[in-house]
């Protein structure tokens, strides 16, 4: 079971406000994918797994999409 904790930006840094749009971020390992959910809508102390990434906007889950591509290129085929 994950741990509960406020939401802060593992991207920038930046703290949960009631107003902004927050996304939750996961790598599925079986299969490779990588998945992002709204998190707006859950409750605030959500438990956080630890393969989750909580980011605070559209330019923190670029910066971790754009991550996760050059990590995948970056493998030998």
């Amino acid at each position: 079971m994950g741990e509960f904790r406020t939401y802060q930006c593992d991207e920038c840094g930046a703290l949960k406000q009631q107003s902004n749009h927050w996304f939750l971020l996961r790598l599925v390992a079986d299969s490779g994918r990588l998945v992002i959910e709204p998190l707006d809508g859950k409750l605030p102390n959500h438990p956080v797994a630890p393969d989750e990434v909580t980011l605070c906007s559209k330019r923190c889950v670029m910066v971790q999409v754009e991550k996760f591509m050059q990590r995948v290129m970056e493998q030998p085929s």
